[in-house]
């Protein structure tokens, strides 16, 4: 995959391309366009400066349409590694779970045990002194 700039002002093909449709349109002069009806004379030159913006733009447009492809491919991978993240903090989160269930039981029995029932001796009873 080609490298992408994360600063569009970045990308000199992108500069370069659109100082060259800026020119183009500069060298049709102003309001010059394609609504404007041309002189007969006048009518190769700017037929020649039309194709060379349209051309420009098709440029343009497909360099817009590869970045959009590429941007494209890096959100799927991107919600393709999230999803799998995901899964794995659940299936970790459920194992680890499962462990401190396991632990559990232990737990209970040793706190929820009454005083005096465990494998100690017995206390000795005291006589009161007279």
């Amino acid at each position: 995959m080609d490298r992408f700039p994360t600063d569009p002002g970045d990308d000199e093909d992108l500069d370069a391309l659109m100082m060259r449709v800026r020119e183009v349109a500069m060298t049709a002069g102003p309001g010059a366009g394609a609504a404007r009806p041309q002189a007969a004379g006048d009518a190769p030159g700017a037929d020649i400066d039309l194709v060379r913006v349209i051309d420009a733009q098709n440029e343009w447009n497909e360099h817009a349409r590869q970045s959009l492809a590429a941007l494209m491919e890096c959100l799927l991978a991107l919600r393709d590694d999230w999803t799998a993240a995901q899964a794995g903090l659940r299936r970790e989160i459920g194992r680890l779970s499962a462990r401190v269930e396991r632990h559990r039981p232990r737990a209970r029995r040793a706190a929820g045990a009454k005083p005096g029932t465990g494998k100690r001796r017995p206390a000795v009873k005291r006589r009161p002194r007279s």
